[in-house]
């Protein structure tokens, strides 16, 4: 990469940031990774909202993504897990929690996806077509 396009991809990266906290009205720290299975994982950190983004996304995919993460943000922001929330299991614990518990988890957990994409989709709607930038002003 140029510096140039390293300068571009920041610029956007500063966006995006700004845009987050500007959608969710929440502190909230973007960090691009290597995720492997996923696009995009919104947690907390020490008691702020970290938005982890996969780095091999292209442009459209990681605006959609932001923008589904950001809805997590806004939307469950007080229901959200700490990053090490389950590590302090006992590796010996192969299931530790009961299918009743599981199965309550997993309906909660497509709701809270089911609002996220709503919510995403209406500032896709808003956001309209263009350039990243331009996307990013109108919302």
């Amino acid at each position: 990469m140029s510096i140039l396009e390293d300068l571009k991809r920041l610029h956007i990266e500063l966006l995006y940031s700004r845009l987050a906290c500007a959608l969710s009205k929440k502190q909230v720290s973007l960090e691009w990774c290597d995720l492997e299975d996923y696009r995009g994982l919104t947690f907390k950190r020490d008691g702020v909202v970290v938005i982890q983004v996969s780095e091999d996304l292209e442009q459209d995919q990681e605006f959609h993504t932001i923008l589904h993460e950001v809805a997590h943000a806004k939307l469950h922001a007080s229901g959200l897990a700490e990053e090490n929330a389950f590590a302090s299991l006992p590796e010996n614990v192969s299931d530790p929690f009961p299918q009743w518990y599981l199965e309550k988890r997993k309906q909660a957990h497509e709701k809270r996806e089911h609002e996220a994409r709503h919510q995403a989709d209406q500032w896709l709607e808003m956001a309209g077509d263009g350039s990243i930038k331009d996307r990013v002003i109108r919302l």
